[in-house]
Order: C-alpha cells, then sequence, then structure tokens
C-alpha cells in the first residue's frame, strides 16, 4: 500500500510540474501568428497605414475651423504676423477688420473670415528691391505666392479679392475672358467709392479703407471674381454659397 501511494504521489507530482511548465496552447497561438505575419506582412503594413492616415484626417477635419467668408489679397504689402512689443500682430488686426464687414453665415455664433494673404510683386518693384542691398528677396516666396494666386484667382473659393493694381491689371483677362464681374450694381446710392475700372473700386475711396490698418493698403482695388465653369460643375451648391457670403461682404464694405 505504501508502496503504491508513494508511486501516485510521485506521478501526481510529475503532473503538476507537466501542467505548470507547459504552455497550453502557447506555441500554436504564436506558431500561427508568426504564420500570419510572414504571409500577410505588407498587407498588415498597410492596413494599419491607412487606419491612421484615415484617423488624422478625421481628427483634422473634426478640428478644421468653420468659415463665414473667404478674403484673398494680392499685392506688394508684406502682412506680419509677428507680435512687436506685446501688440497684436497686423495680420490679426487685418482680419478684424474684416470682421467688421462680414456676417455669421454658418450660424455657429462666432464671425471667422479666411484670409488669405499672398506677395506679388511686379517686375519694376522687383528691380528696385534688388537695388537696395539691405534687403534680400525671397525668390522661394513669390514663386510659391505665385503659385497660390493663379489657383485662388480660378478655382478657389476667394471670390472676394483685394489686389494692387499691378496684380489685377495682370489677372483682369485671362485668355481674353473677364475674371472678375462689374461692380457698379453693387455701389449703393450715396456712397463715396470710386471706380478703378468697371470690376474694381478703389479702396482707399471707401469708408472701411480708412481704418488704420486698411489705410497699408495703398492702390489696392476690391474685385469680385466671376464664377469659373469648374465652380458651376463641381461641388456647385457650396460654391454658391461661398459667392453669396462674398456678395454680402462686398455691400457691407461698400456700405460701411
Amino acid at each position: 500500500m505504501m508502496g503504491r501511494r508513494e508511486c501516485n504521489e510521485v506521478s501526481d507530482e510529475n503532473v503538476s510540474r507537466d501542467s505548470v511548465s507547459a504552455p497550453l496552447g502557447g506555441s500554436d497561438t504564436r506558431a500561427k501568428i508568426e504564420n500570419f505575419w510572414y504571409h500577410y506582412k505588407w498587407h498588415s503594413i498597410v492596413a494599419i497605414f491607412l487606419i491612421v492616415t484615415l484617423l488624422i484626417c478625421t481628427l483634422q477635419t473634426c478640428r478644421k475651423d468653420s468659415y463665414d467668408v473667404y478674403v484673398l489679397y494680392a499685392g506688394d504689402r508684406d502682412i506680419s504676423r509677428l507680435s512687436e512689443g506685446g501688440a497684436v500682430p497686423e495680420y490679426n488686426r487685418v482680419i478684424s477688420a474684416l470682421e467688421r464687414v462680414a456676417a455669421d453665415n454658418d450660424g455657429d455664433g462666432e464671425i471667422n473670415v479666411s484670409f488669405s494673404d499672398l506677395l506679388a510683386l511686379s517686375a519694376e518693384q522687383i528691380d528696385e528691391i534688388q537695388k537696395d542691398p539691405e534687403h534680400e528677396l525671397g525668390y522661394a516666396l513669390l514663386q510659391q505666392d505665385a503659385e497660390a494666386l493663379k489657383e485662388r484667382l480660378l478655382y478657389s473659393e476667394y471670390y472676394l479679392c483685394l489686389l494692387s493694381i499691378e496684380v489685377y491689371e495682370e489677372y483682369k483677362q485671362i485668355d481674353g475672358i473677364s475674371l472678375f464681374v462689374p461692380l457698379g450694381d453693387y455701389i449703393p446710392e450715396g456712397s463715396t467709392a470710386v471706380l478703378y475700372s468697371d470690376s474694381a473700386i478703389l479702396l482707399s475711396s471707401l469708408r472701411f479703407g480708412s481704418l488704420p490698418i486698411m489705410e497699408g493698403f495703398a492702390d489696392t482695388v476690391v474685385c469680385l471674381r466671376a464664377k469659373s465653369a469648374v465652380a458651376q460643375h463641381f461641388n456647385k451648391k457650396q460654391n454658391e454659397i461661398n459667392y453669396s457670403n462674398c456678395e454680402a461682404m462686398l455691400r457691407a464694405m461698400l456700405e460701411y
């Protein structure tokens, strides 16, 4: 009896040790994972990349500001975004002025103006800068802004434009087609507005143009881009809304 019990105890001990040391299906699971990774490594990497990209884009879309109106400036004024001596940056002051004639078009309780400022110099202006050894001309920035300007004027939501006279003269027609609409019908009775041409109003002639921050826009005209054929076929509804919002801001600017 004692011998049998001892035998059983040894046997039980061996079973117990084997139970602790042996992985319960561990080797099999690990083998399956390694086999899956071997066959689907790049599929998995691409899938993870797409998921992360989609997540980032979704978060950016959720955080994207909702703008009530889009305003474009192109000219020789380099609008600073830097705060000097604790003062509000020039760029922010321009936006604050534009918000005076903008409306809460999306009804979110806030007025947000998207203001795109592009540096555009004429050949004469470039020559003058090059003559001054103390000023370095940023050719890369000029090229970048020149490309952005063409895109903005042809396809973008920036229908309301503040342009230097040089830029206006260069882009008022493309391939014989007028880029801007006539503004005579927008000018209210008693307005101080002075037409530079039938589709451009001198900013300096408007009361709005007399605001301190706007006085720095010398030789600038106010224009309204015509709706392009592209805008009429792609995202037509939103383009109609953007155009209407810019029309309303132009009228408010003229009536200021």
